[in-house]
């Protein structure tokens, strides 16, 4: 059988490109016999995962026609990388670049690849909506993000209208009303005979448990946040920038003006990278599977107290790693760093806020 070998030769053997940089290389082609190419071609390819095709540049045609045999022949091409995604080897997220070569023959396609590195460039503005990809719904929740920088963007709201407030209250305050009823209709049950003590202790033993589990998810979600944000009244957080390069630092700005005397434990405010795998996206992964890059947290403030009335401002700044992991997103691969700000109460709920950053290397 007619066959060709293909190899690809990187100009100076280099495999790590800045990011918008060109390829620059050729495709050794040998032919043991005469073969009619329908197209030699080759491009730049990125994968996330195990090496799943993603994207990459164009397709460069290098040549098309018959190479006799016993002949060797190079191609030299030129490939322009984009400036993302950045390559990335993490523990749940990966993103591997490489240059392909492909020969159109007719009962075989031989294929050569080359492995290559895409690194930021340090000196190049990034591309901060391109760090998550099209098909992901987090492209559009980073414009969202970069929106807030935006020259004259009106801030975040701080906090929820009062009617949705009391709506996500009494939502939450449903199934510990459906508990109680469910209580008083086991124990007028064993009461009057219709169940036995023990049918009863079950049936309020799992009452009891999923009532649990319900209250200490809607303390998470909302309600601890909400009886915070009672006591200390309107808080707004200001962060600034939210695409930030490694190195550098992100400025947190917390007001707030406390409706009654409270005793705050202290202000903190936490830098954390996160790889995360959504199982909704990836069917043989049954549970959704997150893993830490970095985490930093740093004290705005100590202990104080404040008279009801009485306004505070805390500012302080979060230094962000350098060369850290840049944000990506795809379908369900994700790595997002997240700054999240936390007031401690002595004797109450805790306030929280959290939001997206963009980071770049």
């Amino acid at each position: 059988m007619a066959r060709c070998e293909l190899q690809i030769e990187l100009e100076g053997g280099r495999t790590e490109y800045r990011a918008g940089e060109s390829v620059r290389g050729s495709v050794r082609v040998r032919s043991d016999a005469a073969v009619d190419c329908g197209g030699l071609t080759v491009r730049g390819q990125w994968g996330v995962g195990p090496r799943s095709r993603q994207g990459g540049t164009e397709e460069v045609t290098l040549f098309t026609g018959e190479w006799p045999a016993g002949s060797v022949t190079s191609y030299p091409f030129v490939l322009e990388l984009p400036r993302v995604p950045l390559s990335y080897d993490g523990q749940l997220v990966r993103v591997d670049w490489w240059v392909e070569a492909r020969a159109r023959v007719r009962g075989f396609d031989p294929v050569a690849k080359q492995e290559i590195s895409l690194v930021a460039d340090p000196e190049a503005e990034p591309d901060w909506g391109g760090l998550y990809q099209q098909s992901s719904a987090m492209h559009h929740v980073a414009y969202d993000v970069l929106e807030e920088e935006r020259p004259g963007a009106a801030p975040p709201p701080a906090t929820l209208p009062r009617a949705v407030q009391i709506g996500c209250l009494l939502l939450a305050l449903a199934p510990f009303a459906v508990g109680a009823l469910l209580i008083a209709l086991s124990v007028f049950l064993a009461l009057s005979g219709r169940t036995t003590p023990a049918e009863a202790a079950i049936i309020l033993l799992v009452v009891v448990a999923v009532l649990t589990m319900l209250g200490v998810a809607a303390w998470r979600l909302f309600l601890g946040n909400w009886l915070a944000q009672r006591r200390l009244g309107e808080v707004r957080l200001e962060v600034q920038p939210v695409s930030a390069r490694g190195g550098s630092e992100v400025d947190v700005r917390l007001m707030l003006m406390p409706r009654s005397r409270v005793v705050l434990e202290s202000v903190r405010a936490t830098l954390e990278g996160e790889e995360r795998v959504d199982p909704h996206g990836e069917k043989r992964r049954r549970e959704r599977k997150t893993h830490t890059v970095h985490r930093q947290e740093v004290e705005l403030a100590g202990r104080r107290e404040l008279g009801a009335g009485h306004p505070l401002q805390v500012e302080g700044s979060v230094p962000v790693p350098d060369r850290p992991p840049p944000s990506l997103g795809f379908s369900w691969y994700q790595l997002n760093w997240w700054l999240t700000v936390r007031v401690r109460v002595k004797g109450g709920a805790d306030w929280e806020k959290k939001r997206l950053l963009l980071v770049h290397p």
